[in-house]
């Protein structure tokens, strides 16, 4: 179980169901920028990145095809993951979609209360 969020690069249209994304551009290139974000990035396998900063653990599916249209970021964890996600979109200049609300993360106004609900979900689940 995770709270995810999905990366783009230019904003679409939630409600449209013909709404295709932006390509984000060719995977290892993406790769190798991802580690100027953060070196504790670990992409050895090349689909599927994992960062982890000892307390939020951040999945980075960057997909199998060579080219990359969206990469949905699986968190899971106790701590900040906006830090991580507004960086990554502060040095693509991308977008963050939370797919619990279907709003854009405004990081200008950012309010952790979609984070907050998911944690508070997750405990229930994981106590009874």
């Amino acid at each position: 179980m995770s709270w995810d969020v999905l990366l783009l690069k230019s904003k679409i249209d939630t409600t449209d169901m013909d709404a295709q994304p932006e390509s984000m551009g060719d995977k290892e290139v993406l790769i190798q920028e991802f580690k100027k974000v953060s070196s504790d990035i670990d992409f050895g396998d090349k689909s599927w990145g994992i960062y982890f900063d000892g307390q939020t653990s951040i999945e980075i599916n960057i997909g199998g095809n060579t080219k990359v249209d969206t990469i949905m970021l699986h968190i899971r964890g106790n701590g900040d993951p906006f830090s991580f996600i507004k960086a990554t979109c502060d040095y693509f200049k991308w977008y963050a979609l939370d797919c619990s609300t279907g709003q854009y993360i405004d990081f200008s106004s950012q309010s952790t209360d979609s984070w907050d609900r998911w944690q508070k979900f997750r405990d229930k689940i994981r106590n009874g």
